[in-house]
């Protein structure tokens, strides 16, 4: 059994006994109040300070995680933006051999391919122009010949007299 009572000291006490009937004789063991307190004080300042240990280093190991991760995606995100604004000569300077790293790698592959399809778009773009300015120029060309060719008909439909229309 166990009680809480006043030792002969006169000292609050917790009690532990157990009868031994062989014996007739009771063993007892007594903790002071004080003792008892002050080991339960202790182990919650242990486990309080275990905690917030704990604590600290997850919260480290998640900022350490979370920069890890975030910073190479926010440079993917700048480098996407710059690209959007015009400046296909971006690259992705991401030396990591996790997903982020080959999504940096492929990132930067498809801008290359993106800037070699814009080149030759701009090529062709300027030479169907010029394809454009020359059909244009001959067009003018033709529609001169037709101007000359009305003017020179309707001068010689205007001329009645054979003679004055061949001489």
């Amino acid at each position: 059994g166990s009680c809480d009572y006043v030792n002969l000291s006169g000292a609050p006490v917790t009690g532990v006994y157990r009868w031994n009937p062989d014996l007739q004789l009771a063993i007892l063991a007594e903790q002071p109040h004080t003792g008892i307190s002050g080991a339960g004080d202790t182990v919650t300042a242990m486990v309080l300070g275990g905690t917030l240990v704990v604590a600290l280093i997850t919260a480290a190991m998640a900022a350490w995680v979370t920069r890890r991760l975030t910073t190479p995606i926010v440079q993917l995100t700048e480098t996407a933006a710059r690209m959007a604004c015009g400046d296909l000569n971006q690259v992705v300077t991401i030396d990591r051999a996790d997903e982020i790293g080959i999504l940096a790698r492929v990132f930067d592959r498809m801008a290359s391919e993106l800037k070699i399809l814009y080149d030759d778009l701009e090529a062709k773009v300027v030479e169907r122009t010029q394809q454009l300015e020359r059909a244009n120029e001959r067009t003018r060309y033709h529609a001169a010949q037709l101007t000359l060719s009305a003017e020179v008909a309707r001068v010689i439909a205007s001329i009645r007299d054979l003679d004055t229309l061949l001489a």
